[in-house]
């Protein structure tokens, strides 16, 4: 792989590594930690609200999901609290541990 990474930075003009390095895992211990990396996520890419790959909109959408809806919901006291909680910028002091 280290060769394959060398040539390939070679032939387009570039250093570093070809892919990211493993994630790392963060335990949730709080409720309120929770919301605001849901918040975060969901706020990453721009227009989030009609992002293709994000949750956000099953979430607050009546259509058949595999995404946990009801724990989300109940976590923010309700779809409307959801929905209010994202036009707002997230607390950056609770997801201080992730690599931004």
């Amino acid at each position: 792989m280290s060769s394959y990474t060398q040539s390939f930075n070679k032939v387009y003009q570039r250093s570093g590594p070809l892919f990211e390095s493993p994630f790392k895992r963060i335990l949730v211990e709080s409720d309120d930690y929770l919301k605001n990396l849901i918040i975060y996520i969901h706020q990453n890419p721009e227009g989030f609200q009609n992002y293709r790959f994000s949750s956000y909109s099953a979430v607050i959408s009546g259509a058949e999901t595999n995404v946990r809806r009801d724990f989300v919901l109940d976590l923010f006291d309700g779809r409307e609290n959801f929905i209010k909680s994202h036009q707002k910028e997230v607390n950056i002091n609770f997801v201080k541990d992730l690599k931004l």
